[in-house]
């Protein structure tokens, strides 16, 4: 490989989902990352936003027995929650089968301990599911675009009631903006809520 080709972004697959639409897979510096839309949905940059959430939202020292991520990605907040809470089990919720299938194959998340994947759609899920979670992560994009029902204020209740904790990602630039004070306006009728600002994301705790 040439300096050239080490420092030149690669494209090294493109996907076609039901879900989300065209699903890049880009290799850079020897990394891989995965993008919907432009959008970026592995890598460092969602280790940076869930490790600064969990840092300023969370009580110190805080050791969740069971951990459930709404939204798989290529799955690099999974390995990084595997190794800072190495006890708890992983539960994620993974609606679109084309992207569990990329982070198994290429990402490798299948190879995390004390892993349950769940191919459903997350709104679903919660609303089904009766099992308890110390920390739920909410993180469900299709591109730049919020699923349906994750502004549902009845999903939220639910989710606060099978979740101790909850913290929410949403994007936070441009119109992005807008719609995120638009979310936080209103769930701030139902909800006491704390919020950390994160460079280009907002995330956000229902207490």
């Amino acid at each position: 490989m040439s300096a050239k080709q080490f420092f030149v972004p690669e494209t090294i697959g493109n996907f076609h989902s039901e879900f989300n639409g065209e699903i890049q897979l880009i290799k850079f510096l020897n990394n891989l990352r995965l993008e919907v839309g432009g959008l970026t949905q592995s890598g460092d940059v969602m280790v940076w936003i869930w490790s600064q959430a969990i840092k300023n939202l969370l009580p110190k020292n805080y050791l969740p027995e069971n951990i459930l991520l709404l939204g798989l990605g290529g799955g690099s907040a999974l390995f990084w929650l595997r190794r800072h809470f190495p006890k708890a089990h992983l539960t994620v919720v993974e609606i679109d089968p084309v992207m569990v299938s990329i982070a198994k194959k290429y990402f490798r998340v299948d190879q995390i301990k004390d892993l349950t994947i769940i191919n459903q759609d997350a709104v679903e899920f919660i609303q089904r599911t009766k099992q308890k979670f110390s920390l739920i992560l909410v993180d469900c994009y299709q591109g730049f675009t919020t699923p349906t029902g994750f502004d549902d204020i009845k999903v939220l209740k639910k989710m606060k009631q099978v979740g101790e904790n909850i913290l929410i990602n949403r994007l936070y630039w441009d119109q992005h903006k807008i719609i995120t004070d638009e979310f936080v306006e209103k769930i701030s009728r139902h909800f006491q809520i704390k919020s950390v600002y994160t460079a280009s994301n907002l995330v956000i705790s229902l207490i």
